[in-house]
């Protein structure tokens, strides 16, 4: 372990958070408990103007949204959400360092908030020589926020560079020098906000042999028949996994370049509808690094994203209020022009 310059008693804080946040035992109460308490000390530490209407406004743009410094603070609380992604950054953190001995890894955070939540526990395990940071946000507020809480922590030595810039379209400007590129600026089913197109931009200037966190998101077409009775424990029903609707990685970005450039995502899949009470969802897998996933129903990026058909495709009212007009066949497919979402089509 390292000596730190850091003042004793905030360092002494920020180690406390991390050790919770990357213990193998996972106990929710506590977690729950030090991710709030977390939070309340990164707001004072940076002075975020937590409740003022400026922190609270998104910067809408053509490609999508960029949460205001009030919504991505509040992010730290979807538990699973921070926990795996911080334990997967450590894990990619000492994988680098163990391919790499002869200096530091050098770590490009896209779309880093007002605190760099992510990455900033493991300051508490790593020292600048081991690890240095380029820390990237849109919202000029958030990059205030970011550079006063480094400030404070007398953690600046670890910072190469902390930019305001819009992620999609920054250029690298020593793209050979970094080692791993993290950006969690997504919603469930990668709808709406950047992550593809700041991911696509960002992969395409880094060499191949960079790291990207999350290493996989995958969405999944599946399918749920209401028809069918619930399982008797829990009373869930049985989800029908279609096939995979997109994947997001390094691997697939190189090599969808000219598709993702033109704005389609991956090709459309078709299914049937056999009946009404059948339902369309998009099912949402993210892959930190290795082993490290946030899975089904664990955060609010995992849930289910229903798919709405159109009302007028569900044919007239007969036999007593059913729907007729089944079956009904649709297409599906990932687009991020002009912003990310599913697209549904009905024949």
């Amino acid at each position: 372990m390292f000596t730190p310059s850091t003042p004793l008693t905030e360092l002494a804080q920020l180690r406390a958070f991390a050790d919770v946040i990357l213990a193998d035992a996972y106990h929710p109460g506590l977690m729950r408990q030090t991710l709030r308490q977390f939070e309340s000390w990164l707001v004072g530490l940076a002075e975020l103007p937590f409740d003022s209407e400026s922190c609270r406004e998104n910067i809408e743009s053509a490609h999508g949204m960029a949460l205001g410094p009030t919504w991505a603070a509040m992010c730290i609380e979807d538990i699973a959400r921070t926990r795996c992604f911080v334990r997967g950054t450590y894990q990619a953190v000492l994988a680098c360092l163990s391919a790499n001995t002869n200096r530091p890894v050098h770590l490009l955070y896209a779309g880093c908030g007002p605190f760099a939540t992510l990455v900033l526990p493991l300051l508490a395990y790593f020292s600048e020589q081991q690890l240095r940071l380029t820390l990237v946000d849109i919202n000029p507020i958030s990059v205030q926020c970011v550079k006063r809480l480094f400030a404070r922590l007398n953690l600046q030595d670890y910072l190469v560079e902390v930019a305001l810039e819009d992620a999609i379209s920054m250029k690298i400007a020593q793209p050979n020098g970094i080692d791993i590129v993290l950006s969690e600026t997504m919603q469930r089913a990668l709808q709406n906000e950047c992550q593809v197109q700041i991911m696509r931009n960002l992969i395409l200037q880094l060499p191949d042999a960079v790291v990207m966190l999350p290493e996989r998101i995958t969405l999944s077409l599946v399918q749920i028949d209401f028809s069918k009775p619930t399982a008797a424990s829990g009373g869930t029903r049985e989800m029908e996994t279609l096939g995979t609707l997109f994947e997001l990685s390094a691997a697939t970005i190189r090599r969808t370049k000219s598709s993702l450039e033109s704005g389609l995502a991956a090709d459309e899949m078709t299914v049937t509808l056999a009946h009404h009470e059948m339902a369309l969802y998009v099912l949402t897998d993210i892959q930190i690094f290795d082993e490290t996933h946030v899975g089904f129903n664990a955060s609010g990026l995992t849930t289910l994203l229903p798919l709405q058909l159109p009302l007028n495709l569900r044919g007239t009212q007969a036999n007593n209020g059913v729907p007729v007009g089944f079956p009904i066949r649709c297409s599906v497919q990932y687009l991020i022009v002009p912003k990310a979402r599913v697209a549904v089509q009905c024949h």
